[in-house]
């Protein structure tokens, strides 16, 4: 599980090993209000959180327990410039609260996008009890998003992710 309280860190991930869109394919474990609480076996059975949007941004938190980390993504399906496995700083907030990452594009049509590996226990703990993200991401392209709900659904992540130890 993540260590807590160490420094912000944001780590470049490696596509083939986390590959954290795949959750769409992955047994759904729960739903929880908006977010689907799913099982991504290619990441050694992370527990993975994710929401649609309606301005068609999908956000998932989730779990990568061969690297004892997590992650943070967002994908859309008009962010067709975004290039596979290219490495760019993002900034993102929750509540105001700033975090800097290197985010690493993702794509799987029709879905671009990207995510920012974390190793940090404060990151998720402010994903869940924060309202609002904001990230500002590559050519300043930036979007805005409600965490309501957000708390209910880090718990049955938490829940997922103990089941899948057992």
């Amino acid at each position: 599980m993540l260590k807590s309280v160490l420094p912000v860190t944001a780590i470049a991930a490696l596509i083939a090993l986390t590959a954290p869109l795949q959750a769409k394919d992955s047994p759904e474990w729960k739903k929880v209000g908006d977010w689907q609480i799913v099982i991504d076996k290619s990441t050694g059975n992370g527990c993975i959180m994710q929401k649609y949007f309606d301005d068609g941004t999908m956000l998932q938190f989730g779990m990568l327990p061969k690297r004892d980390a997590a992650f943070f993504a967002a994908y859309r399906e008009d962010w067709k410039d975004i290039q596979g496995g290219k490495k760019v700083q993002i900034n993102y907030e929750f509540d105001g609260i700033p975090h800097k990452g290197q985010a690493s594009g993702y794509i799987s049509k029709p879905w671009y996008g990207g995510f920012v590996e974390v190793k940090d226990a404060e990151v998720m703990t402010q994903f869940a009890q924060k309202h609002m993200v904001k990230v500002t991401g590559h050519h300043g392209r930036e979007f805005e998003l409600s965490l309501d709900g957000t708390k209910k659904g880090v718990e049955a992540l938490q829940e997922c992710q103990n089941a899948q130890i057992k």
